[in-house]
């Protein structure tokens, strides 16, 4: 009986530094947020657990990104904050593309209650990037957990 030897090239992956801490407004340099507006809940429904933020960003730079993580925050016209929420995209996203998205936030939805839309707003920001060379870039001064 002959037995079969295979041989497995090693193939490296793609390399993901340690995070390398910058500021805010470094990353601001990247990924450029366009847009960020609470755009409400069904109320025909009355389903307040619909509530969305639409977030529309850029890659502003000259490399590839191969992810982003944004924060969300919204607040009344007192400007007290509501609730937050944050995503991830581990999309590519090109030098100058855009990407829009519709993000629903979890626990807090009893806080947009009986709220008009134009009584709340969102703002939204980078807290870390992954560029298409491997760099780790994060705001450490942010806590999303």
């Amino acid at each position: 009986m002959k037995k079969a030897i295979l041989l497995l090239a090693a193939v490296p992956l793609m390399s993901i530094a340690q995070p390398k801490e910058v500021k805010r407004n470094e990353l601001e340099k990247i990924v450029h947020i366009e847009s960020a507006k609470y755009v409400g809940y069904d109320v025909v429904a009355r389903r307040y657990g619909n509530a969305k933020v639409e977030v529309i960003y850029k890659n502003v730079s000259d490399k590839a990104i191969n992810g982003v993580k944004i924060v969300i925050d919204t607040r009344d016209i007192f400007d007290d904050r509501l609730t937050g929420t944050y995503f991830k995209d581990d999309k590519p996203l090109a030098p100058g593309e855009s990407r829009t998205r519709l993000e629903k936030f979890g626990a807090d939805q009893d806080k947009f209650k009986d709220k008009p839309v134009d009584k709340i707003t969102a703002e939204a920001y980078p807290i870390q990037i992954i560029t298409g060379d491997g760099q780790n870039l994060k705001d450490d001064s942010v806590n999303t957990l």
